[in-house]
């Protein structure tokens, strides 16, 4: 409807019936519009979640020790959500589908159940998650939880500051906090 408009207006120009700008105008502020509508489907119409609970990669380095039938297993957790965890593991075991294993994260020891396991890495359900159990889950969690949409622009901030011979001093902080100082004129 939008372009018929457009097309329109170009037509009513070439005969004479429209003014210059009043067109350009109107041509600007409907594709400023467009683009917000297409902005609003895109924020709008993101992947869908699949899991009942959101599920986060993990980027710093946790330390997970499995036991296992008296055998300790070092992992590193590369994805975390709130029922379970993905283990790569030091090595390459043998843990059959439907196990229970314990796995130990610092001091909290949380049992789970092995959904799969391709030898090297381990896919675990957790059980039983007592309330410091699911605050240590959490906290690592939270840590790296990352935005859906990433903004590569840093803010930079402007302070002005009237030094005591009355010229003016423009300072320029640019980073991602504001500076944690005022100048002595405010």
């Amino acid at each position: 409807m939008t372009a018929a408009a457009w097309l329109a207006a170009v037509y009513r120009l070439r005969a004479g019936a429209a003014d210059f700008g009043s067109v350009m105008l109107n041509i600007f502020w409907s594709g400023y519009n467009l683009m917000g509508i297409v902005i609003a489907l895109r924020v709008a119409l993101q992947k869908p979640m699949l899991r009942k609970l959101e599920r986060v990669a993990i980027h710093e380095d946790v330390e997970v020790t499995v036991r296992y039938k008296r055998k300790y297993i070092t992992a590193r957790m590369a994805d975390l959500s709130g029922r379970g965890t993905l283990l790569s593991l030091s090595g390459t075991y043998k843990i059959p589908k439907g196990r229970i294993v314990r796995i130990q994260i610092g001091r909290a020891e949380i049992p789970a159940e092995v959904i799969r396991s391709d030898g090297s890495r381990l896919a675990l359900q957790f059980h039983r998650m007592t309330p410091e159990n699911m605050k240590k889950i959490m906290e690592i969690f939270c840590r790296n939880m990352e935005a859906y949409y990433k903004m590569e622009k840093s803010q930079d901030y402007y302070v002005e500051h009237i030094s005591p011979e009355t010229e003016r001093i423009l300072l320029t902080v640019s980073s991602d906090t504001p500076p944690d100082f005022l100048p002595p004129a405010f």
